[in-house]
């Protein structure tokens, strides 16, 4: 089975279509079948075309900067598309060919070096589109330095697709929106089993 990111420990560390297990909520009139034009279970070629690309020295470049248009690349494990919005670092996972997570990952400016993006402008606009969360909260996250932050959480989960915010998401500096279907959920549920299961094994 072709699983197009690796899952299991750094599943959970990772803001790259990391899923979290969330209560069984109310129907949702505004379920998404896509995020961000990128169709769930279709071949992600099906909603963006291949980035323009050469060979330098063997390597091969793909040139989105100046194309201007949506375009993907393959990455370490999973797809990156560029050219979306300039806010957003957007990775895409394939399950069995099929796109079945988007991540969009964006500068919350925690790093005033960074060009950022008003997380609370993303969390009004994802309302404004997908309707009110079924849930939301605040928690606490600290650095490796121990500084903390006030992360913001909004979660959304329908019939097959959900949908997770955090203003604050694995790295302090950054913040995270992931779409997923419950078929990527329930592979990434598999592989923490069987990771969980392989610890157990060594002693």
């Amino acid at each position: 089975m072709k699983l197009h990111l690796v899952l299991g420990a750094v599943l959970l560390a990772s803001p790259v279509c990391a899923q979290t297990s969330q209560p069984a909520t109310p129907a949702w009139p505004q379920e998404p079948t896509s995020f961000l034009g990128i169709k769930f279970g279709q071949a992600l070629v099906a909603s963006v075309i291949n980035c323009p690309s050469h060979t330098e020295y063997g390597n091969t470049i793909y040139d989105w900067p100046g194309f201007g248009r949506p375009c993907f690349a393959p990455a370490a494990g999973f797809y990156q598309v560029y050219n979306v919005a300039p806010f957003f670092d957007i990775m895409v996972t394939e399950i069995d060919g099929k796109v079945e997570c988007v991540s969009a990952k964006f500068n919350n400016g925690n790093a005033p070096s960074l060009a950022t993006v008003d997380a609370n402008g993303i969390a009004a606009a994802l309302i404004d589109k997908f309707g009110p969360p079924h849930y939301e909260g605040a928690e606490t996250v600290q650095n490796n330095a121990g500084a903390t932050f006030e992360n913001h959480v909004l979660r959304w989960k329908g019939t097959n697709a959900q949908i997770e915010f955090d203003s604050v998401s694995g790295e302090y500096n950054h913040g995270s929106v992931l779409a997923y279907t419950q078929i990527f959920a329930a592979h990434a549920e598999a592989q923490q089993k069987k990771g969980k299961d392989a610890v157990k094994g060594v002693f």
